[in-house]
């Protein structure tokens, strides 16, 4: 059983690279968010040009560590693995967002709501 494990957990770095993690500081709170990534199969899915599934976690805590908060979010996207690995699809992900909370605050919401909205 323990050979099956260990080839098991081989097997599965080869299909699904290890998670790539951030860790950041500011507006209150230390944010950690790590993504997976895996390629989807044909017929996995009913996305038609869908190349990769992203699994981000984002782990929130006050300056002091405490209050934690978890979020996890699933995305399927186009581009592949060559195209975005892992750091490439999370910083996609993580500048969107801020795209679309300047969008909201020009538009006259404010900053807090605008963030909130968006899950940031």
């Amino acid at each position: 059983r323990e050979t099956f494990l260990r080839l098991s957990r081989a097997s599965r770095m080869r299909i699904f690279p290890p998670p790539y993690q951030t860790l950041e500081k500011g507006h209150g709170r230390i944010e950690k968010r790590t993504i997976k990534t895996a390629p989807v199969k044909k017929g996995q899915t009913n996305f038609p040009y869908a190349a990769q599934f992203a699994r981000v976690e984002r782990l929130f805590t006050d300056l002091h560590g405490e209050n934690p908060k978890k979020d996890t979010q699933i995305y399927i996207t186009s581009l592949s693995a060559e195209e975005a690995d892992s750091q490439a699809l999370l910083e996609i992900i993580r500048d969107g967002f801020k795209n679309i909370a300047a969008s909201l605050r020009k538009l006259g919401w404010n900053r807090e709501l605008a963030l909130s909205l968006i899950g940031i």
